[in-house]
């Protein structure tokens, strides 16, 4: 009972000089633990988004012909809500034509589907600044793109996101998922799975090896406790 109750000590106590250590964790399975004594460890699998809110660029500023974002689509579901903002800087012309729709990703088919059309309202003449719209839920699925078509001149511009009223992690699934195991035959379907997010402690018998592999590029924190 003694040593039991000391691992749990352990298990809750942070020593001097305490740092994790960083791993890349990809498609090719890698040891990332091993140790001669027992050990009281924390795996933890760090989420890139900043709690319930976050926001980035789905174009920078330049000059778009006619396009999408389908092949960088944004992950969105661990969110509710979510709104664009257009940014104006050169008019490109005396007259100048966005139509911009939002689109969803069908999780079967993996095709595109209109979610809502020319979301800002067809304004022609875009006025250098900045042009805000409110998406809502609707079509904030899975896995969000825009379309947009530049109907008359060459404007500058740039769109960002904002999305708000989400669970912990950035929605991206088993992409952003760690599996792990003791040997180098860990998978995504044996391996036991540390979301995005996450963490773990556990105690670790000596000579005990632990494996991970994941299905893209993620980061993984080990810290030893004890």
């Amino acid at each position: 009972m003694k040593r039991s109750l000391g691992i749990l000590a352990q298990a809750i106590t942070l020593r001097p000089g305490f740092a994790p250590k960083v791993f890349t964790v990809t498609t090719t399975p890698q040891r990332v633990f091993v140790s001669s004594q027992d050990k009281v460890i924390l795996l933890v699998n760090p989420s890139v988004s900043a709690g319930l809110t976050t926001s980035g660029t789905l174009l920078a500023s330049g000059t778009h012909a006619t396009s999408n974002t389908q092949a960088t689509p944004l992950s969105v579901g661990n969110f509710m809500t979510l709104r664009l903002f257009l940014d104006i800087t050169i008019t490109g012309g005396a007259t100048n034509t966005i139509t911009l729709n939002a689109e969803s990703q069908d999780p079967l088919s993996l095709s595109w589907a209109i979610s809502q059309s020319d979301v800002f309202d067809a304004v022609t003449n875009f006025a250098v600044g900045t042009y805000y719209t409110n998406l809502g839920d609707l079509g904030v699925d899975l896995t969000f793109a825009v379309a947009w078509t530049i109907g008359a001149g060459t404007p500058t511009w740039s769109l960002s996101y904002l999305l708000k009223d989400g669970l912990p992690g950035s929605g991206a699934g088993a992409a952003q998922t760690i599996f792990f195991a003791g040997s180098d035959g860990v998978n995504s379907t044996a391996g036991f799975a540390l979301l995005e997010g996450s963490e773990r402690a556990y105690f670790v018998p000596r000579d005990t090896e632990i494996w991970v592999v994941s299905n893209g590029s993620v980061t993984l924190k080990i810290l030893e406790l004890s």
